[in-house]
């Protein structure tokens, strides 16, 4: 039966490919509108926004990116990653003393 279930869903999973790669949009499966007004991220509860790759969910604040795995949110601290850029931008620069 699990082999069933497995090629039942390989089966969707190519389905699923073929018609997003007729569409232009790759791989991407965007977070429904809906569930993404109410994510937030668990650290700083800043709303998040999907990448601009579609695979994960980055926050406005603290620059963190949440995965989208199998077309769900890890919306886990440790599961995480920092984006360079934005965590660049939030880090206090040097202040130099005053002559």
């Amino acid at each position: 039966m699990r082999e069933n279930e497995s090629a039942a869903r390989t089966t969707a999973i190519r389905a699923r490919t073929d018609v997003y790669s007729a569409l232009n949009l790759g791989s991407i499966m965007p977070v429904p509108k809906d569930l993404l007004e109410i994510l937030a991220c668990p650290l700083c509860r800043e709303e998040v926004n999907l990448t601009e790759d579609g695979e994960g969910l980055k926050c406005v604040k603290c620059g963190r990116v949440y995965p989208i795995r199998d077309d769900i949110p890890i919306m886990l601290v440790e599961e995480a990653t920092i984006d360079d850029q934005s965590h660049q931008l939030m880090t206090p620069s040097v202040i130099s003393p005053q002559q």
